[in-house]
């Protein structure tokens, strides 16, 4: 699982907590978009049996802290991805 510390984040509600310390929302943005980088590598690899399990999460917290920062049609975005899969 490559997003659990951040799923937990989720779950607890931390984002609203945190949303005012924006260098806080960039620093989970940042490493959600790593891992979102490193799973599209996977592309032309055999993919994990939990692929898109882990790449729908870390679309999920994208659009949370996108939402957060106030990039509403960008976290609408990742949300409508996750809904067509």
């Amino acid at each position: 699982m490559h997003c659990a510390v951040q799923e937990m984040m989720y779950v607890w509600n931390i984002f609203t907590v945190i949303a005012c310390c924006e260098n806080l929302l960039d620093s989970v943005l940042d490493r959600v978009q790593a891992t979102l980088t490193e799973l599209t590598q996977l592309d032309h690899e055999p993919r994990r049996r939990y692929f898109y399990d882990d790449y729908c999460l870390a679309m999920l917290i994208k659009g949370v802290c996108l939402r957060h920062k106030r990039s509403a049609d960008d976290a609408l975005d990742c949300f409508q991805f996750i809904a067509a899969q």
